[in-house]
C-alpha cells in the first residue's frame, strides 16, 4: 500500500492489490470511506479475494460477467496486482492491462487509475483499447461511504432518475433495509447527508449517466457485526449505458468526493 498527503494533510491510501483506495481522510476531518476491519482484510488478501471498503475499481465488467457467471464479480482488475511508476506526494497513476489472452476478456487493453488528494479525492479510471476490435465496457467505481447511521442519511439529487427497478422519487432518497438500485440519467452531483457524524459527502461523477445506490441490509461474511449500518455504496457506474471502446480509443470515468456541513 502507499499513502498520498496532499499540502493541507489530507490523506489518501491505496492498494496496489486491485489498485483499490481504502481511505480518504481530508485535513482536519475524519475517513469519508467506509472499509472493512483490518482482521477482515488481511483474510480477504491472504484469500487472494477483494477487501470490502473504501474504492474498488470494477474494470473491465460491472457485476457479474456478462456470459461466463464462473468469472470473478465486477471484473479482473478487481482482484490483479497494478503496478505504479508514477508517485508524487499528493497524486499517483496505476496501471493494470491485459494481453487477450484471457477467455473472459480477450482483448488487449490498458486500464489507467489517477488519484489525486486535495481537499476532495479525485480518481479517474482511463480505458485504452490496445487491440484491433473494439468491446463494450461496463464498469464502476464501487465507493463505499462512510456513514453514522445508514437509515438516517438522505440522498439528494436523484430527483430527476428513476432506478432500475421503476422507483421514482421527487425528494431524497432514504434507506431502508437491503437497497440494490442503478439510478439514470443522473448528470448532476450527489449529496449525501448525515445528521449522525454532521457532515455532507458531495459526489460528482463524470464520464457516466448512472449511479449506484447499494447497502446490503445486512452483514456480510467479510463485514465486522453491525457495520452494514455504517456504509452506503454511491458509485458512478456505466452498467446499463456502457460505452463501446473502439480500437485505439479511450473511455474516462471520474469521481470526485468531498465533505460540506451539512
Amino acid at each position: 500500500m502507499i499513502t498520498l498527503t496532499s499540502r493541507s494533510g489530507s490523506t489518501a491510501t491505496i492498494d496496489y492489490f486491485g489498485g483499490q483506495i481504502l481511505s480518504f481522510v481530508p485535513a482536519g476531518g475524519s475517513d469519508l470511506l467506509w472499509r472493512t476491519s483490518d482482521e477482515h482484510l488481511a483474510a480477504a488478501r491472504a484469500a487472494g479475494k477483494a477487501p470490502r471498503g473504501g474504492v474498488p475499481v470494477c474494470w473491465p465488467w460491472f457485476g457479474p460477467h456478462p456470459t461466463d457467471k464462473s468469472g470473478p464479480v465486477h471484473g479482473l482488475a478487481r482482484i490483479g496486482t497494478w503496478t505504479s511508476d508514477h508517485i508524487h506526494g499528493d497524486h499517483a497513476e496505476f496501471r493494470f492491462s491485459t494481453d487477450g489472452s484471457n477467455p473472459l476478456f480477450p482483448y488487449a487493453a490498458e486500464a489507467w487509475l489517477y488519484v489525486t488528494v486535495s481537499d476532495k479525492l479525485e480518481v479517474t479510471l482511463t480505458t485504452i483499447n490496445r487491440s484491433d476490435r473494439p468491446f463494450v465496457l461496463t464498469q464502476g467505481l464501487h465507493t463505499y461511504l462512510r456513514v453514522g447511521d445508514v437509515e438516517k442519511v438522505e440522498v439528494l439529487g436523484l430527483e430527476k432518475a428513476t432506478s432500475n427497478k421503476g422507483d421514482h422519487t421527487d425528494g431524497p432518497v432514504t434507506i431502508k433495509g437491503e437497497v440494490d438500485r442503478i439510478y439514470s440519467p443522473v448528470t448532476g452531483p450527489l449529496r449525501v447527508k448525515d445528521p449522525v457524524l454532521g457532515r455532507t459527502i458531495v459526489v460528482e461523477n463524470v464520464g457516466c449517466t448512472e449511479a449506484v445506490i447499494w447497502n446490503p441490509g445486512s452483514d456480510k461474511p467479510d463485514m465486522p457485526a453491525g457495520s452494514f449500518r455504517h456504509m452506503l455504496c454511491v458509485e458512478p457506474a456505466n452498467a446499463k449505458d456502457a460505452p463501446t471502446v473502439q480500437p485505439g480509443a479511450r473511455s474516462r470515468l471520474t469521481t470526485r468526493i468531498r465533505a460540506i456541513a451539512p
